[in-house]
Parts: C-alpha cells; structure tokens; sequence
C-alpha cells in the first residue's frame, strides 16, 4: 500500500477518532438530546416530543422557579423531566388545589403558574392539605405540569442538587411521532 493511502487512512481514523472523543465529551457534560417519554409534564411536553438538556447552566447559575429540569431517579434508573416548584430554604404547602410557597420568615404566597392549564388541580398524596418539610441548601421540590399523572415531590419528597442533570428546553421545528391536536 502507497505511503500516502496509508496517511490517508491514520488521518481519516484520527479524525474519527476525535469526533466520537468530542461528541462524547459534549453529550455527558455539555448537552444531551432526549425524547419525552410519558405524559407527566403535559401541554408543555408530550410524549415523544424532543428535547435538549443543557447540562453546564445549572452548575454555573442557581435553578430558578419554573425552570424545567432533568433529573436521575436512582430507583428505577431513569432520567425523569420535572419544573423546579421550591427552592433551597423553602416549604410547600398544598392546599385547597394550589400550591403556595412559605419563605424562610413563614411568609406564604400562592405560587403562579401560567404553565398548566386553569383547570388543573394539584392535590397533596393524602388529603386537601399538605405541608412538606422545609428544603434544605441544595433541595428543591419538583412538580409535573401534568398534576394528576405525575410521580414527583409529592410523592418521593424533595430532590437533591446531585440528582439534577440539566435544564430542559424543546427542540425548535423537531417533530413528535405522536399527532398533535
């Protein structure tokens, strides 16, 4: 085989080589491309819908309030899609269908939602009423949009800063396998 062919393919296999090193580099630390898998965060997500984590913003900003997040369920290894409801130092309170936030001095506001729909109820695990325990410095209490089909804090409490992979946000113009209405 010519010198050449021979340089040919050592750099062909070194380019390869560097673009599955780069994009493996990007996909477990920078960004993932995902797909919706159930209906818990529906009208904002629905199932097949696709999606990309940006991984590297939570671990240079603190999550805010409404953001959608990512999450590791250690128990049934799954990556989970939630909206962060309740920051560190805080305490949910459900009651009477609403969710409302008490700060750190017992200060308690009804937390505004423009993301589910009017007629959505969120009902605590047992009863009307339900007060959780106040978060700690890296907890955060997670909600889907779809309150009635959703498992998250209500259920399993509250979720720790190292559970959370990313924040979520939609794929413009990416098409679900399943047929909008």
């Amino acid at each position: 085989m010519p010198l050449v062919a021979i340089k040919y393919i050592a750099n062909s296999f070194a380019l390869l080589l560097f673009i599955t090193i780069l994009g493996g580099f990007l996909h477990f630390f920078i960004i993932e491309f995902t797909e919706i898998n159930g209906v818990s965060m529906e009208p904002t997500y629905i199932d097949t819908q696709k999606v990309i984590i940006n991984k590297i913003t939570p671990l240079l900003t603190p999550l805010k309030r409404g953001e959608t997040v990512s999450l590791f369920d250690e128990y049934r290894e799954l990556l989970l899609i939630k909206r962060v409801v309740g920051l560190p130092g805080e305490q949910i309170v459900i009651r009477d269908g609403a969710v409302y936030v008490r700060d750190q001095f017992g200060n308690e506001n009804i937390l505004t939602e423009p993301y589910i729909q009017n007629s959505v109820l969120t009902k605590p695990k047992i009863g009307n009423e339900e007060l959780y325990p106040i978060l700690g410095p890296h907890e955060y209490f997670v909600l889907g949009d779809n309150r009635g089909r959703s498992t998250d804090s209500r259920i399993y409490g509250s979720v720790d800063r190292s559970q959370i992979v990313g924040v979520v946000f939609p794929i413009p113009f990416a098409s679900s396998s399943r047929a909008q209405n």
